[in-house]
């Protein structure tokens, strides 16, 4: 995603983006269900809520689970420069748990699998601003490829983080899910 489509997104509004071809077929036949329902957990209007920025994997952008280190790099940029406070989904959480209101201008960055190159690109980009991301991991293919997306994605095999890494980018604040 361009830093002008991820503008665009924001400016009108939108709490989730995707503009890969087929992640879009993929959100469009879980049917938005998991969005919707994630949507109206987050507060009780929509000013409130935070902005979802999701990825998958940090590379070469070539393709479709991918944006490039550079187009990572300008959108996190981006984001700060515009007065955007970038939260884990833990810490949105726990500010408006303790009755603080949460950071005005909210955005939780995901990243979804848990794909080796969010290790080796996206950490130590988030990691130059001090900043940390939600990561939604399949636990049993920890150490593995994502050979469980096959039904869904026809593109190349990734590696997948190890237990090492996980846990090194929770002790540098990452909050890891299940996904």
């Amino acid at each position: 995603m361009s830093v002008r489509l991820l503008e665009e997104a924001l400016r009108n509004g939108k709490r989730f983006c995707v503009d890969r071809p087929s992640l879009k077929r993929r959100v469009k036949r879980l049917g938005y269900a998991g969005i919707e329902s994630l949507g109206l957990a987050l507060g009780p209007t929509f000013d409130d809520r935070p902005r979802l920025v999701g990825y998958h994997a940090v590379g070469n952008g070539q393709d479709d689970l991918s944006v490039s280190v550079a187009q990572f790099r300008a959108q996190i940029e981006w984001l700060l420069n515009h007065g955007f406070q970038i939260r884990t989904l833990q810490q949105w959480a726990a500010e408006t748990r303790v009755g603080q209101s949460a950071a005005a201008r909210a955005v939780i960055l995901t990243f979804d699998d848990g794909f080796q190159s969010v290790w080796r690109h996206a950490a130590p980009v988030l990691a130059e601003y001090q900043l940390a991301a939600t990561l939604f991991v399949v636990t049993d293919y920890v150490g593995a490829t994502n050979a469980f997306d096959r039904p869904f994605f026809q593109g190349p095999e990734l590696p997948l983080m190890n237990w090492e890494e996980l846990e090194t980018l929770q002790r540098l604040g990452w909050d890891i899910q299940s996904h």
